[in-house]
C-alpha cells in the first residue's frame, strides 16, 4: 500500500514567513508538496489554505490582510515586479492616499504578460522605476508613484492632495515630479499635469490650488504663491500663502490640516503681526469660505485689492524663495 506523502508545514511556515504566509505553486512543488495535497488544503469549503491569486497560496484561511495582498501581488506579477501607485505612496507614509479599484498596482518588465486580476492591477513597462525597499516590499519613488496613481484616480481634488502633501512634507522633490510628468503617456494625465503646473507656480496645498482656480475664474490679478516677501535692504518679511504684487497684499490660507494645531496656529499669528509691521496688509482665507462663501470672499478680495493699491505701498518685493538672502 502506497504511503501518502507528510507535508512538512513547519518548513512551509519558515518558507512563507519572509512573504507574509504567501507561496506560489512552484514554491511548493519545489518544496515537495503534491498538488493533490495543494487541492486539498485549498478546498473553498473546508481546505485549510486559500488561492488568493492565480498560482499563489495564502497558508491560512479568511481575507488576507493589506501586506498579504501586496506579497501575494508580487508574487504574482514574477521576480523584478514593483508597486506603485497608491500601495507605493501608502507604504512611504503618505496620508492622503487617492482612492482607487482595484488597490494594488504592480510595474512588470516590459517582455513579462501578467493580466491584471481581483484585486491587482499589472502594468508592463519598458521604464522599471528604480525601486526601494520599504518594510521588505520593492516601491516606487513618490513622484512615480504620483503620476501612476493619478491615472487612475478620476478626482482632480485627491490628485492635488496627495500632491501637495508629498511636496509640502518633501517625500517627493518639484523636479522629480516634472521629470515624471514629462516622460508619462499624454494618456490619463491631464490631473496630474494641471496640479504640477500649480506647483511650479508655487501652490503648496490642495486648499491653496482652490484658491488659485478661485483667484483665477473671479478675473483678479494673478497671485504669485510661497514667494519670499522681502524688504530692499534684503530682509526676510514673510512668506504669504499668496501674494498680489501689485497691491503688496497678502493672503494666509488657513488649511486645517497644516495652521490649526497650537503650533500652527502661534506660527500664524507672528506671521501676521511681522507682515503688520512692515505694513503689509493681509487677508485669512479659511476653508468655509474658500468653499460655501466663494461670493463674499472674491467681493472682499476686490475690496482689498482696491484700498491696498490706494495706500502708500510698503517696501517689500516678492522673489522666489531659492532667491531670497
Amino acid at each position: 500500500m502506497t504511503r501518502r506523502a507528510k507535508t512538512d508545514l513547519a518548513a512551509l511556515d519558515a518558507l512563507a514567513a519572509p512573504q507574509h504566509r504567501c507561496l506560489t505553486l512552484a514554491q511548493l512543488r519545489a518544496a515537495g508538496v503534491p498538488s493533490g495535497t495543494v487541492a486539498g488544503r485549498t478546498r473553498p469549503i473546508d481546505g485549510r489554505w486559500t488561492r488568493v491569486l492565480p498560482g499563489v497560496v495564502l497558508l491560512h484561511r479568511g481575507e488576507p490582510t493589506r501586506d498579504e495582498r501586496a506579497s501575494a501581488a508580487l508574487l504574482y506579477a514574477g521576480p523584478g515586479s514593483v508597486l506603485t501607485g497608491v500601495e507605493s505612496l501608502w507604504r512611504q507614509g503618505l496620508r492622503r492616499t487617492p482612492a482607487v479599484v482595484p488597490d494594488i498596482h504592480v510595474l512588470i518588465p516590459h517582455d513579462r504578460r501578467r493580466v491584471s486580476v481581483a484585486f491587482v492591477v499589472c502594468e508592463r513597462t519598458g521604464r522599471l522605476a528604480r525601486a526601494s525597499a520599504v518594510g521588505g516590499y520593492p516601491c516606487t519613488p513618490v513622484a512615480r508613484a504620483l503620476v501612476d496613481a493619478s491615472r487612475r484616480c478620476p478626482d482632480l481634488g485627491s490628485v492635488r492632495a496627495a500632491t501637495a502633501e508629498a511636496v509640502q512634507r518633501r517625500m517627493c522633490a518639484q523636479q522629480d515630479l516634472l521629470d515624471e510628468v514629462a516622460w508619462a503617456q499624454r494618456r490619463g494625465t491631464a490631473r496630474i499635469r494641471l496640479v504640477a503646473q500649480e506647483i511650479v507656480g508655487g501652490v503648496r496645498s490642495a486648499v491653496e490650488a482652490d484658491f488659485r482656480q478661485l483667484v483665477l475664474a473671479a478675473g483678479l490679478p494673478a497671485a504669485l504663491y510661497n514667494h519670499d516677501v522681502v524688504t530692499s535692504d534684503g530682509e526676510l518679511v514673510g512668506c504669504p500663502d499668496a501674494w498680489f504684487d501689485d497691491a503688496a497684499l497678502a493672503v494666509e490660507v488657513d488649511s486645517r490640516e497644516w495652521h490649526l494645531d497650537p503650533e500652527g496656529w502661534e506660527r500664524t499669528q507672528s506671521k501676521r503681526a511681522r507682515f503688520a509691521r512692515f505694513g503689509v496688509a493681509t487677508i485669512p482665507v479659511t476653508p468655509r469660505r474658500l468653499y460655501r462663501e466663494r461670493a463674499d470672499l472674491v467681493a472682499d478680495l476686490r475690496g482689498a485689492l482696491r484700498r491696498a493699491a490706494a495706500a502708500r505701498r510698503p517696501d517689500v518685493s516678492a522673489v522666489m524663495r531659492s532667491q531670497a538672502a
